[in-house]
């Protein structure tokens, strides 16, 4: 909600001790970005391979899997204001190297990180906490997603080739994040007699992936469908070479499978 986003805002412009504002640009010119859909497990052995030679950025989602198969990203994007964001770091063994965040980001995230990279998604409190401080943050534009919010600032910070993992857009089966995954523990962990784990996992799929292409093994919505289809704005005029691994069944133009 707006108000937690702007109580997120107060407690990290106060509580952020020495951020950094001025994007370097890599010396790599691949980035993996990893995200949190069932897909990234196929990813996993050609990151291990690769590891040395790209930069690998994780959405919050993705990082108790790269924890459990021993990846640790470069940086960390965190848009998300909730609660909910900050578990999602809970299971990393060593701070992150970088987490890249606006000020509304859930406040616990910071703790996380040996640094912080500030930038703006141009909101009204955000300016006026730092135009106070005369601190201009580099600016990206509110996409929504934290995925888009990387992908805006992976093109900010010169990369030429960005390949993303785990962006399915959609359902494997009744699957709708990569394992492990802090929210498959916690429906296991609340799973009853009369409502077993499979149950609830089952049910979340019928009420928030209601379209079932048996032919491909895959479930989908409008929601997910709008979510693609934000990509294709993004890149609609770009001519970046932008990927993705394994994909899914779910067409992304501007987004080619690899």
């Amino acid at each position: 909600s707006g108000n937690r986003w702007v109580r997120n805002a107060m407690y990290n412009f106060i509580s952020i001790e020495d951020p950094f504002l001025l994007i370097e640009k890599s010396k790599r010119s691949t980035l993996i970005i990893a995200a949190s859909g069932p897909s990234l497990i196929k990813s996993l052995p050609m990151i291990l391979t690769y590891r040395a030679s790209i930069q690998l950025w994780a959405l919050p989602s993705s990082l108790e899997c790269l924890q459990a198969n021993g990846i640790s990203p470069d940086c960390v994007v965190c848009t998300d204001g909730n609660y909910w964001a900050q578990t999602l770091f809970h299971f990393q063994d060593a701070d992150i190297p970088v987490i890249a965040m606006p000020l509304s980001a859930s406040s616990g995230v910071p703790q996380f990180a040996k640094k912080v990279f500030l930038f703006e998604q141009p909101a009204f409190f955000e300016q006026e906490l730092l135009s106070s401080a005369s601190v201009t943050p580099v600016s990206l534009p509110s996409h929504g997603t934290v995925a888009g919010s990387a992908l805006l600032l992976a093109i900010q910070c010169g990369f030429t080739q960005i390949i993303f993992t785990g962006l399915d857009f959609c359902y494997e089966n009744i699957i709708s994040h990569v394992n492990p995954h802090m929210f498959m523990h916690m429906l296991f962990h609340e799973s009853l007699r009369k409502t077993p784990f499979l149950h609830t996992i089952y049910e979340r799929a019928l009420a928030h992936a209601p379209e079932c292409d048996k032919s491909k093994n895959y479930r989908g919505s409008h929601v997910l469908r709008a979510y693609a289809g934000s990509f294709r704005f993004l890149l609609q005029y770009s001519d970046l070479s932008v990927f993705r691994l394994f994909p899914s069944h779910v067409d992304t133009p501007g987004i080619k499978g690899i």
